[in-house]
């Protein structure tokens, strides 16, 4: 049985422009992201404990931060598909091109009356 390796980020947080009306567009609100990575095999950075062989998840926060930084999302489902494409891309590039990726995006404080969890969407390959 081949073994795998999952990856996860938990509650990554982010400041970005979200929403229906351009008044809860206007100022930025607090979104969480969860991060899953499965690659399908032993990554080498779990014998080198060398980076270079491994997924930098925090170049990869950087690069979501960069993206979102001036841009305006309408839903929660366009801002979590964005973010898994940039991801994706991220991973491809660093040679990890047989991973499969899982982005869930929650809305922490949707102006809903009685909604107090958030809003979350999920997509995943």
């Amino acid at each position: 049985m081949a073994n795998s390796c999952l990856l996860h980020v938990n509650d990554l947080r982010f400041w970005v422009h979200l929403g229906i009306s351009e008044q809860e567009r206007h100022h930025r609100q607090c979104v969480s992201f969860k991060i899953s990575i499965t690659f399908p095999k032993d990554l080498k950075a779990i014998s080198s404990d060398n980076l270079d062989d491994g997924f930098c998840y925090s170049k990869a926060a950087e690069l979501l931060k960069e993206r979102f930084c001036n841009k305006h999302y309408n839903l929660v489902e366009h801002l979590t598909g964005d973010a898994y494409e940039t991801l994706k891309t991220s991973l491809n590039e660093s040679g990890f091109i047989d991973s499969s990726l899982s982005v869930t995006v929650t809305k922490l404080s949707p102006p809903v009356p009685d909604l107090y969890g958030g809003v979350s969407f999920t997509y995943s390959e």
